[in-house]
């Protein structure tokens, strides 16, 4: 069965929902989104530079379908439904107008599993335990203690 991963974020200084990627396989959603959003880096969308670390909100949604499918499919859905609706106007007299969904790449929400949470726990810089232990080397504290305890020994050692 294929698999497709589109992901999706909200940014603290835009409101509408943006779409990053599209038709990931599961390695390439860990490369290209997961892993940078751990570390808070900032990624190119076309000629766009997004800020993982201004990140409000994100999904991933998988599908069974590669994205420009499932969005003519949610687009025929939704052109049935108004079509249904508007059939009975002539005894109402409303017609409905609506754009519908899969017009838009963002849509594709409507047409997969929300699995985000089996790749992100953590807001975006959060890391990983070598990212952490990565910020604990660059404590300047930490390498200052490590340093006075190796060089301690060392004295020791050749002191004798």
């Amino acid at each position: 069965m294929d698999e497709y991963f589109h992901v999706i974020v909200r940014l603290q200084a835009k409101p509408s929902p943006v779409f990053l990627f599209g038709d990931l396989s599961e390695r390439e959603l860990q490369r290209r989104f997961v892993r940078p959003y751990q570390m808070g880096k900032v990624i190119v969308k076309g000629n766009e530079l997004v800020d993982l670390d201004k990140v409000s909100s994100v999904e991933i949604i998988r599908t069974d379908k590669n994205k420009e499918t499932c969005l003519r499919e949610l687009q025929m859905a939704s052109e049935r439904r108004y079509q249904e609706m508007n059939a009975d106007s002539h005894r109402t007299g409303a017609i409905f107008l609506q754009l519908g969904s899969g017009n838009e790449d963002e849509d594709i929400v409507e047409a997969g599993e929300d699995v985000t949470t089996r790749y992100i726990n953590e807001g975006p810089g959060n890391g990983t335990g070598f990212l952490t232990l990565k910020d604990l080397l660059n404590n300047g504290w930490v390498v200052g203690l490590g340093t006075g305890i190796i060089l301690a020994i060392l004295g020791a050692l050749f002191a004798t």
